[in-house]
């Protein structure tokens, strides 16, 4: 049994968010501690091999942890190299040839949750970036903010900067505001509305699972983004879901 708490918003409408962005997310799984190219690219098979893609679960997003300390001698963000030694838009050449979508993930802020490098300041050249990795999703996190997670005024200008330095690429990537403090304010400014950030849980033997629900809009339900605690027991976790996310997922695509 799947129960959630939704409250319905606004989103940014430019044809991203049509069905449920459904698929994979590497936080809860891999962390900074796993998070290297071998492993992204472990993922990508298994959605494959386990029939998980043709179900609808076709992104791949990458969380915290993939870049490098610093920028490149240009100012762009780059992957940290030890981690992903071919680079991000090789990683992402093979995500595609697997017939999924490449997500990345940045801030907001000064910094990142975990301390690396941010998009403050970088916001266009990020967007840019991004673009020629042949980005598909960006999740822009809400931490290191110069006044504050809850300074509305501040939070919209600088989610809005990503927006439309995304826009001017004129690459479609879905945009997911991940709102942060107390309050979240993502609601216009993202391809994703403002829904919630509770968690779903659910019992697979011996072990519990958690998902957390992304996106909701007037012509779809929420979706599932998922995650799991091993990328092994990766199927088992993505499996008992509520069977109306990818069924919304294929009629509304």
């Amino acid at each position: 049994m799947c129960l959630a708490l939704v409250k319905l918003g606004e989103s940014l409408d430019n044809g991203l968010s049509q069905a449920p962005p459904m698929g994979y997310n590497t936080w809860n799984d891999l962390g900074c501690k796993n998070m290297n190219e071998a492993n992204i690219k472990a993922v990508a098979n298994t959605l494959v091999d386990s029939g998980l893609r043709d179900a609808g679960f076709v992104y791949l997003n990458l969380d915290d942890c993939w870049m490098a300390p610093n920028r490149d001698a240009s100012g762009r963000l780059q992957g940290n190299p030890e981690t992903f030694p071919t680079g991000m838009k090789a990683l992402a050449d093979y995500i595609h040839s697997k017939g999924l979508k490449f997500g990345i993930y940045s801030d907001r802020g000064s910094a990142t949750c975990q301390g690396l490098p941010a998009s403050l300041g970088s916001e266009e050249l990020d967007a840019q970036t991004f673009a020629e990795w042949d980005v598909d999703y960006l999740k822009h996190d809400n931490c290191h903010s110069s006044t504050g997670p809850n300074d509305k005024d501040q939070l919209f200008k600088e989610f809005g900067l990503m927006r439309d330095g995304l826009n001017a690429t004129e690459r479609p990537i879905f945009y997911s505001v991940c709102g942060g403090g107390a309050k979240s304010h993502g609601a216009t400014l993202s391809t994703m509305p403002q829904t919630l950030l509770e968690a779903v849980r659910w019992q697979i033997p011996g072990e519990s699972r958690r998902t957390l629900l992304s996106g909701s809009r007037a012509n779809w339900p929420t979706s599932p983004m998922q995650s799991s605690q091993s990328t092994e027991a990766m199927v088992a976790s993505m499996t008992p879901t509520c069977s109306w996310a990818p069924l919304t997922a294929v009629r509304g695509a």
